[in-house]
């Protein structure tokens, strides 16, 4: 797993509400740039969604259209991420998170060459998972679902 990705997530679990201690973590991270990826913030990118049926979605720097490597994030403006991820050469690669407002985590996919590979989970925003899936190359393989209440209910 990129380090990136585990500070960034080290940040949200232990909920700093303000910028200013993003900002320290962010040029520490920055500092040791020399043996990690770069790290943008998503509005820094722009990615052309696609059906798995009609190829992979790609990622791409804004500036200058080229496809885009590093990890990505987005803060709300409490300082709270709302979603982190790795792209390689304009795939999403490893695991992408999102949260809630409240921080608690609403989503956790896993891709390999830009395709969703591994287990897939949805949570609400009480905690409860929702959703889990596994699949193989952006095809479901499995699935199980679960309501508010954590009652298994069948997947839609």
């Amino acid at each position: 797993m990129n380090h990136w990705i585990l500070v960034i997530e080290f940040i949200n679990l232990v909920k700093i509400y303000t910028m200013k201690y993003l900002f320290v973590f962010l040029l520490a991270g920055l500092t040791f740039n020399s043996f990690g990826q770069n790290i943008y913030n998503v509005h820094d990118t722009y990615h052309e969604y696609k059906e798995p049926s009609e190829g992979t979605t790609l990622y791409y720097f804004k500036k200058d259209s080229s496809l885009f490597t590093g990890v990505i994030f987005n803060c709300r403006k409490n300082g709270l991420l709302s979603l982190t991820g790795q792209v390689i050469d304009g795939r999403a690669e490893g695991v992408h998170r999102s949260w809630f407002n409240n921080g608690q985590i609403s989503m956790e996919t896993n891709y390999k060459e830009g395709k969703e590979n591994g287990l897939n989970r949805v949570w609400y925003e009480n905690g409860q998972l929702e959703y889990e899936g596994n699949y193989k190359d952006d095809r479901l393989i499995s699935e199980q679902c679960w309501d508010e209440d954590g009652k298994e209910i069948e997947c839609y």
